[in-house]
């Protein structure tokens, strides 16, 4: 397995021999509070990319991500996407209105 994070820790990426489960610390993948991890898996045989099962999650824990099987071809080999994303929930502000973004 081999991975690489920005520097800004916006996005990582992490290619995979072998179809395995593994863990990833989501913590190092956040840019700011207000983001949460999006997920995919990106199948090198055909170029396409799946979104991970939950995704995004939010950057607090670690997480188990499992790939999604045997990819186009029969192989076991997937690259994993990990890219920090605004949240989707709305932030309330002090007067319990949704605050502008």
């Amino acid at each position: 397995m081999t991975a690489a994070v920005a520097k800004d820790g916006g996005f990582a990426i992490v290619c995979l021999p072998q179809a395995r489960p593994i863990t990833v610390d989501l913590t190092r993948l956040s840019r700011s509070t207000d983001h949460e991890v999006r997920v995919a898996w990106f199948d090198p045989t055909t170029g396409e990319s799946t979104r991970g099962n939950g995704s995004p999650f939010p950057p607090k824990t670690n997480r188990e991500l499992i790939p999604p099987g045997k990819n186009a071809l029969g192989d076991k080999d997937w690259v994993l996407i990990l890219e920090s994303v605004a949240s989707a929930i709305p932030h309330k502000s002090g007067l319990g209105e949704s605050a502008p973004r």
